[in-house]
């Protein structure tokens, strides 16, 4: 299988005055964007951000060192070697972190010529970041789609010539979307596409808004087929089911495992079955809960794990899993009784909406049968 590894070696020798931004390079681009290029001064090409990135990290300054980190550090390292991009210029990097306000966020711009590709990080390893994740579930917007309208909007007040493509992986895929749907027209005019990488949907308050209805017509949605991040609630976005590795959604995120053919993704038509049973299940749940229920479940997981870990970022439980795990056992049965009942009410309709969940999608598999049966009968006819 070829993946955005293999198409860097095969294209790499064609720069984008030959052959203009598509939607691998755009999910090239959004990797790129979750390295910490806070060192960078201005605007400077990959190939020199590449050499200053390694020299922070021989410095022992950079702490990114997870798997994921270190495939993407190795991809840059590839891009900078290459005609297509390795004059392409990194600007404008910001990155924000603000723990009383629960977000996370980061954000660079990326210049090919007259184009310019504004990519959005997904979630770092920060569990603030992934606690602002789940308040996306009940609140809209959450800071970090508020920051991404902001810098948008800068950037596009300060590249007022250029052609603009906007894009993200994961929850970064989501601050695409948002950061225009929050622009005024005239702005939201300019926007040329959109690419939301595997990237969670909105609540109904965004969704029901004539922003996000005219946004919506710019975006290109790029689905693993076993995906589970980006079908986390619900949009009004075209997307395009591809091809990945992996026997389940998470690996399949990973955008390393999806599979390449000259300037596109591999195309599917449908999804795999526990893809379908998690977006079934996930949807139930989140309907059975009203929105009081989903913030006090998140607050008090999240208050649950730091008190279990004393944890700021993932990296600080890798290793103690299994620790942690017995601890989270034992603060879960030391709760008081109020946390304690929002904790298990809101697991036993995850549950229940699992099983609803099987059934769904076991009635459906059953319905397919029987019409591929009676489809095969009339052929015999």
């Amino acid at each position: 299988m070829n993946n955005i590894m293999d198409y860097i070696d095969w294209r790499g020798d064609i720069g984008f005055d030959q052959d203009g931004i598509n939607e691998v390079d755009n999910l090239i681009l959004s990797m790129v964007s979750y390295l910490n290029f806070d060192m960078l001064r201005g605007g400077q090409t990959i190939e020199e951000a590449n050499r200053a990135y390694i020299e922070k990290k021989k410095r022992g300054t950079n702490r990114e060192a997870r798997d994921f980190i270190q495939k993407i550090e190795k991809l840059t390292d590839e891009l900078a070697k290459t005609n297509r991009y390795r004059s392409v210029i990194i600007s404008d990097y910001m990155y924000k972190y603000d723990h009383d306000k629960e977000s996370q966020f980061s954000a660079m711009t990326f210049h090919l010529g007259d184009v310019i590709y504004v990519a959005f990080r997904g979630t770092d390893e920060s569990l603030i970041g992934y606690k602002e994740d789940f308040n996306m579930c009940f609140s809209a917007p959450v800071m970090a789609q508020k920051d991404s309208v902001v810098y948008l909007k800068n950037i596009m007040d300060k590249y007022s010539d250029a052609k603009v493509y906007v894009g993200g992986h994961s929850k970064g895929g989501n601050l695409a979307v948002y950061s225009v749907v929050g622009l005024d027209e005239s702005y939201r005019d300019r926007v040329v596409e959109i690419y939301n990488n595997d990237g969670p949907g909105f609540t109904e308050e965004i969704l029901e808004t004539s922003a996000y209805k005219a946004t919506v017509k710019k975006v290109k949605k790029l689905l693993p087929n076993g995906s589970v991040v980006g079908i986390l609630m619900d949009d009004n976005e075209k997307y395009s089911i591809v091809e990945a590795k992996g026997n389940n959604g998470l690996v399949q995120h990973d955008g390393f495992n999806w599979e390449v053919k000259g300037t596109r993704f591999v195309r599917t038509n449908k999804f795999t079955d526990q893809s379908i049973r998690i977006n079934q299940t996930l949807k139930i749940w989140l309907k059975n809960l009203d929105r009081d229920e989903r913030n006090r479940f998140i607050d008090e997981f999240y208050i649950l794990i730091k008190k279990s870990t004393d944890a700021n970022r993932l990296d600080d439980i890798a290793g103690k899993e299994l620790q942690s795990a017995l601890a989270i056992i034992k603060n879960i049965s030391s709760m008081d009784d109020n946390s304690k009942e929002v904790m298990t009410s809101a697991i036993k309709k995850l549950v229940k909406s699992n099983s609803e969940a099987r059934k769904k999608v076991g009635v459906r598999k059953q319905i397919k049968k029987k019409l591929k049966k009676i489809t095969a009968n009339r052929k015999i006819l």
